[in-house]
């Protein structure tokens, strides 16, 4: 429940930037369709001002909660060989021999 408002503001932008709020299609190959529509930027600049504000709030609430670690142990582990099989990369991968 306490990220649906930023959520939601994010949503916004993404509305804004492309018509869609999430079927967004806006990059490309080779770049983006259109440049960035007038006002995008403040609103952005507004939108990271308030997230600044609010990521310490959520790292309070979830780091360190014994419930939110208890549930979320575990959770999406691979092992080495179906991370090989799956074709999964990339620095956040965390596999299990």
């Amino acid at each position: 429940m306490y990220g649906f408002r930023e959520r939601e503001n994010a949503l916004q932008l993404f509305e804004m930037l492309c018509g869609a709020r999430m079927t967004f299609n806006y990059i490309k190959p080779g770049g983006v369709r259109e440049d960035l529509p007038e006002g995008f930027i403040p609103k952005l600049n507004e939108f990271i001002k308030d997230m600044e504000k609010r990521i310490d709030d959520y790292e309070q609430l979830i780091s360190g909660n014994e419930i939110f670690m208890m549930r979320m142990k575990n959770i999406g582990v691979l092992s080495a060989k179906d991370a090989i099989n799956y074709g999964m990369t990339g620095p956040s991968l965390r596999v299990m021999g």
